[in-house]
């Protein structure tokens, strides 16, 4: 037997390990991470920042197009809060200068993205996962599709193909129109509404498989790590998949943040030398996010 045979065994039986024990965290107690961790059962809140971009292949595929807030806490699983930032939101560069929030992860930016969406939202944000499109199609085909509720049509702009409301089983072609389209009254604030519900899909989906399926879940991640890219270390990932099973039943609530509730207007900017480039911004001036870190904080609270 040669030394790939061995390397194969390896992963799959420290997978199978893995698996048996998030899932059983209780008996498994002795196991424990010391230092370097961000994760422990002394930081009861954590706060992680999803960043989707479209990916190789698409115009603007660095662009983080979807930028949502993931904050939990242990001492209430029973609720995950979603805190989507629009991506047309304007801000300040480190030069004072006009910028989307979408384009600092394409420059290389993280640390400051994420400075700028702790301030925003009032959070502690650190940590964060970037995924490509493909990576979510992908996800969904191994999946056999994601479950999700529709309310109400979703239209391509071009071919006027349509999904009807109501619950669909998305993947392939149906599941990147409703991750992308923003062919609604409301833009792209209907779309981060789809995305919500398909991260729910998600959620519920992966409390339904077997430690057999979680395994091959996990050997797709890893597989597919030229898709993703994250600062959340292999300890910190075990730490969150040994306390997952608590938040099973846990209510995914959305604090949306739009221009319909009063947070935001719109208008045209001068953006690197570009005139007329639609953006959103705080109504109290820009940069000026305090009535959005009262709502998200007494959202939380609630």
């Amino acid at each position: 037997m040669n030394f790939s045979f061995y390397l194969r065994f390896f992963l799959v039986f420290f997978l199978l390990v893995l698996i048996i024990v998030y899932s059983f965290p209780e008996k498994f107690g002795f196991i424990t991470f010391k230092g370097g961790s961000g994760f422990s059962e002394e930081n009861k809140e954590y706060n992680i920042l999803l960043l989707g971009k479209p990916g190789y292949g698409y115009i603007g595929g660095e662009n983080t197009d979807s930028l949502i807030v993931v904050h939990f806490s242990l001492n209430d699983p029973q609720k995950i809060y979603l805190i989507p930032i629009p991506r047309d939101l304007i801000i300040l560069d480190e030069n004072q200068e006009l910028e989307k929030i979408n384009m600092f992860y394409a420059k290389r930016k993280i640390n400051y993205l994420l400075k700028k969406v702790s301030e925003i939202t009032g959070l502690e944000i650190k940590k964060y996962f970037v995924y490509d499109l493909r990576f979510v199609l992908s996800l969904a085909d191994v999946l056999r599709g994601i479950e999700v509720n529709l309310n109400d049509y979703v239209i391509d702009a071009v071919s006027l193909y349509t999904l009807t409301p109501g619950k669909k089983i998305l993947k392939g072609n149906d599941l990147e129109l409703v991750l992308r389209s923003r062919y609604f009254p409301e833009g792209d604030f209907k779309r981060i509404q789809n995305q919500i519900e398909i991260i729910k899909g998600l959620k519920n989906k992966f409390f339904s498989l077997s430690n057999k399926e979680k395994i091959e879940l996990l050997k797709f991640v890893l597989r597919n790590k030229n898709h993703w890219e994250t600062n959340i270390s292999y300890e910190e990932i075990y730490f969150l998949l040994g306390q997952s099973e608590k938040f099973k039943q846990a209510q995914i609530k959305t604090i949306l943040l739009t221009s319909k509730n009063g947070f935001f207007t719109s208008g045209y900017f001068k953006i690197n030398g570009i005139d007329g480039i639609y953006g959103i911004y705080p109504k109290l001036g820009l940069e000026n996010f305090s009535a959005v870190r009262s709502y998200i904080g007494s959202g939380i609270k609630k």
